[in-house]
């Protein structure tokens, strides 16, 4: 995706990062501002990327609904 694909993903929003290969792995947005978000990936993995870094990641359609106390 591109920077400002990337400036309007909101926390929730489901993405995966390196698609299309061995190391696609799916994760959550958890905190979303002006320049960065940071993604919980489903391995446990935390991670922060910044907008016009994101040429590597694409959005899923699905979304995690974050109102939902497990």
């Amino acid at each position: 995706m591109n920077d400002k694909q990337a400036a309007k993903l909101r926390i929730g929003d489901r993405v995966e990062i390196w698609p299309d290969t061995d190391e696609a792995c799916p994760g959550t947005v958890i905190e979303a501002n002006w320049c960065a978000v940071k993604i919980e990936y489903d391995d446990g993995v935390l991670g922060t990327i910044h907008h016009r870094d994101m040429k590597e990641v694409r959005r899923l359609e699905e979304r995690y609904d974050v109102t939902k106390v497990a």
